[in-house]
């Protein structure tokens, strides 16, 4: 579900935590993340600008296997295989208002990205192809990852 139709029903939520299942983690928009956190989820809120809806979104992500630590299974409505819902709360707009204007918008990192040589690139690209995974250990592949980032930020 595309976030503008999940915050389109966030501004008619009154009182009911929606979830929706991304990926292995459950995530709640909005008066959702407001009220998972109100309800003492220690989880991180996200603010954000998104600019497909011009404005910006607060959400709370979790793990999925943790669902049970939050929940017990009588609350939790399943809507469908990708969203759940757990009602019977009170939605303290005002509050939520507050709790918004408190955390801070995370903007985009601006690229950081370096240019590398073309002697480097090619260093890189050959110490690639010429690795075999399949014949490497996990040691040997992590000293090459070491390795390239190492190319890659000018330290070899």
């Amino acid at each position: 579900m595309n976030e503008q139709i999940i915050i389109k029903k966030e501004e008619q939520n009154r009182g009911t935590i929606n979830l929706y299942l991304e990926g292995l983690f459950w995530k709640a928009y909005q008066y959702s993340a407001f009220l998972l956190v109100q309800q003492g989820a220690q989880y991180k809120a996200n603010r954000r600008p998104v600019k497909s809806i011009r404005q910006e979104v607060v959400s709370v992500c979790f793990p999925k296997d943790t669902l049970p630590k939050l929940f017990k299974a009588e609350q939790i409505e399943p809507v469908s295989s990708k969203q759940l819902r757990i009602g019977g709360f009170i939605l303290d707009r005002k509050a939520y208002d507050l709790w918004f204007a408190s955390l801070p918008v995370q903007e985009k990192k601006a690229s950081t990205q370096k240019s590398i040589s073309a002697d480097d690139a090619e260093r890189v690209f050959n110490m690639l192809q010429n690795i075999r995974v399949e014949e490497s250990t996990p040691l040997d592949c992590m000293r090459l990852i070491i390795k390239v980032q190492k190319i890659l930020d000018g330290c070899l």
